[in-house]
């Protein structure tokens, strides 16, 4: 009875190491996917970094441009009303000229 016992007691304790063994390797397994998952995240991360540092670049160039277009137009104004002040001007004394001829 007591190599009985101990056949018993040591088929009990293989079946607990498989069972161990086969925790251990799904217990691996996982962490083997979630460092998959941790690396794919972090190149995802690094990706969207550079996208948004590129996209940052792009919107500050844009608005240098459109700081240097509105000063231009801005400009283009000024010439205009000068032009049309002076046009102005001329086309009253032409008609003072011409109303003193008269």
């Amino acid at each position: 009875k007591d190599v009985q016992a101990l056949q018993e007691q040591l088929l009990r304790e293989r079946s607990e190491r498989q069972r161990a063994t086969q925790l251990c390797k799904a217990q691996d397994e996982e962490l083997k996917r979630r460092e998959r998952l941790n690396s794919s995240l972090w190149e995802q991360r690094v990706r969207l970094e550079r996208d948004a540092s590129e996209l940052r670049g792009r919107l500050a160039r844009a608005e240098s441009q459109q700081q240097k277009e509105v000063q231009e137009l801005q400009t283009q104004l000024r010439r205009t009303e000068a032009l049309r002040e002076r046009d102005q001007g001329e086309l009253q004394r032409e008609l003072a000229l011409h109303q003193a001829a008269a």
